[in-house]
């Protein structure tokens, strides 16, 4: 079955990137490659809707929470991130911030992270979590997964 998403030329999308955008927001993607350099990577163009779309239907996340005599620790398998407190409260605040560390520092160096294998798979949880306009909102996100019945303390 051939592709059947339009590829463009990096050329071709220049003098057509007005229409492209409209066409992205109608739900087609569009391919850009280099012409020149098969070997470089493409870029799609697709709304950021129909992407988020994506991410929120496919990279759920997956929380650990193990608590002892010493105190609680959450850890979100996907991304191996954990948080450590002496209740699921503080835990729960510890992860978050170390969360938002990560998505940041990830973002500002995104280069170095997609050249290691296990790091460049956090991307599509990252992004999803780059989308967040708070602290709140991004525990609503990782936390979805679970039963926020046991997880309220």
């Amino acid at each position: 079955m051939a592709n059947q998403i339009e590829s463009r030329s990096i050329s071709g999308a220049k003098q057509a990137f007005t229409k492209l955008i409209r066409e992205a927001l109608k739900g087609h993607e569009v391919i850009v490659e280099n012409a020149k350099n098969h070997d470089a990577e493409a870029v799609s163009i697709l709304a950021t809707e129909d992407f988020m779309y994506v991410l929120d239907s496919g990279y759920k996340f997956h929380v650990e929470v193990t608590d002892d005599e010493d105190g609680v620790a959450i850890i979100v398998k996907e991304i191996g991130i954990f948080g450590y407190g002496l209740s699921f409260r503080e835990a729960k605040e510890d992860l978050l911030l170390n969360i938002e560390e990560y998505v940041k520092d990830y973002f500002g160096r995104s280069e170095f992270f997609k050249s290691i294998p296990q790091r460049r798979a956090h991307y599509p949880y990252l992004r999803r979590l780059a989308a967040c306009n708070s602290t709140n909102e991004m525990s609503e996100v990782v936390f979805e997964c679970c039963n926020s019945h046991s997880m309220t303390s």
